[in-house]
């Protein structure tokens, strides 16, 4: 095999666990917000939410492995 593979993105590195563990618990609260906030909820925002943690986690956890990976 190559050295690449060795050297791929890796995903569960102790910073993607730590930032997904801080990203997945302020969503919780936001959720929980919403939720508890006895307004209702469009169908629409609730899967804007989703779609933005998503995002926003797939793009933190990777970014960061590339820009590690590139030494900056």
């Amino acid at each position: 095999m190559n050295s690449s593979s060795s050297n791929g993105l890796k995903f569960f590195s102790s910073g993607n666990i730590a930032f997904v563990i801080v990203v997945g618990a302020s969503y919780a609260s936001a959720t929980t917000a919403i939720v508890y906030s006895r307004r209702p909820v469009p169908a629409w925002e609730a899967v804007v939410l989703v779609m933005l943690a998503a995002a926003y986690l797939v793009m933190g956890t990777y970014g960061f492995a590339i820009c590690r990976r590139a030494d900056r």
